[in-house]
């Protein structure tokens, strides 16, 4: 029975420090990520499209295997409604979120999941016929649909959407551009098309050129 006792008391222990570390990692976490000041959350249009990096293996393996331009492993539409209230409407798969597919947040629980100098503002240009606005409204739209994570990255259908696929997509339904021409079916769709300043404007920029 003691011995009982003593072990049980010696995982108690571990179970403490492990706690204390996590937690303590959990804080350097949230203290190190990206913000937008106040000034760039006024800047910011529905139909703005939004990247960051993400933290943890998976983003870091993301941005390493695409080797762009700039750091990212995320995006997503921005929504702001009447009252300036910015969210984000994005797609992320259940093995990193506690909702599978299509899902929106709060511009600054976007922010906690980026890490530091990695926020990035994109505006599509050519907005003539169409406002910008209604790639916030078609995302609204898939968000409705419940369109879950396209874990295969197919693009050939629209039942299921990344991240990028998302975007590529309302995109298409609104400006009949494609930021993918040369696609296939194994074809994911990077972020590099978002970094064009012929068809985007660089509306916020964290990352250090």
């Amino acid at each position: 029975m003691k011995k009982f006792i003593i072990i049980v008391a010696i995982l108690a222990v571990v179970v403490g420090a492990v706690y204390i570390i996590y937690n303590k990692e959990e804080q350097k976490h949230y203290a190190k990520h990206d913000r937008l000041t106040k000034k760039e959350l006024a800047m910011m249009r529905s139909g703005d499209i939004i990247l960051r990096r993400g933290f943890g293996l998976v983003s870091a393996s993301i941005a390493s295997s695409l080797n762009e331009a700039f750091s990212v492993s995320h995006c997503g539409i921005v929504d702001v409604d009447s009252n300036g209230n910015v969210r984000v409407i994005h797609s992320v798969s259940s093995s990193l979120s506690d909702f599978d597919g299509l899902q929106d947040c709060t511009i600054e629980e976007f922010c906690k999941e980026s890490k530091e100098n990695s926020l990035m503002v994109v505006r599509f240009r050519d907005t003539a016929d169409v406002p910008l606005a209604n790639l916030a409204k078609t995302a609204q739209t898939y968000l409705d649909r419940k369109i879950p994570f396209d874990g295969v990255f197919d693009i050939t259908q629209n039942d299921e959407m990344y991240c990028s696929e998302m975007v590529w997509s309302a995109l298409k339904e609104n400006y009949d551009y494609d930021i993918y021409p040369d696609k296939s079916k194994t074809a994911v769709i990077k972020f590099g098309p978002f970094f064009d300043t012929v068809h985007f404007q660089r509306i916020i920029n964290h990352h250090k050129e």
